[in-house]
């Protein structure tokens, strides 16, 4: 597994693979809705974040973003792992990731 930067042109797999994993928790076709508004769909809203991917030969299998809300405090915007390759560890090594990044200040 490869963990690295979205590339700006990923935004519209990413928001694919986000709302599927949604899905496949049962959520709610409002819930599915509400969640679309929120995602990336342009490289623009990108550049707002920290976007990670997570690939295995060469295909994003999961991601997440974190939004910067003050010079000390981001949040955690959005973990998600394609359904079929959820419980194999793709998540928890983002997330974790994430805490190595941001314990280093985002480096």
């Amino acid at each position: 597994m490869k963990i690295r930067d979205a590339a700006e042109q990923e935004a519209g797999l990413l928001s694919g693979l986000a709302l599927r994993s949604t899905a496949d928790w049962g959520d709610s076709r409002d819930s599915l809705d509400a969640c679309r508004d929120e995602l990336p769909s342009s490289g623009e809203d990108l550049r707002d974040l920290t976007c990670v991917v997570a690939e295995v030969e060469g295909k994003i299998v999961g991601f997440y973003a974190l939004e910067r809300l003050s010079p000390s405090r981001v949040e955690l915007e959005a973990p998600f792992v394609e359904p079929a390759r959820i419980g194999r560890g793709y998540g928890r090594a983002l997330i974790e990731r994430a805490r190595r990044k941001e314990s280093r200040g985002g480096q």
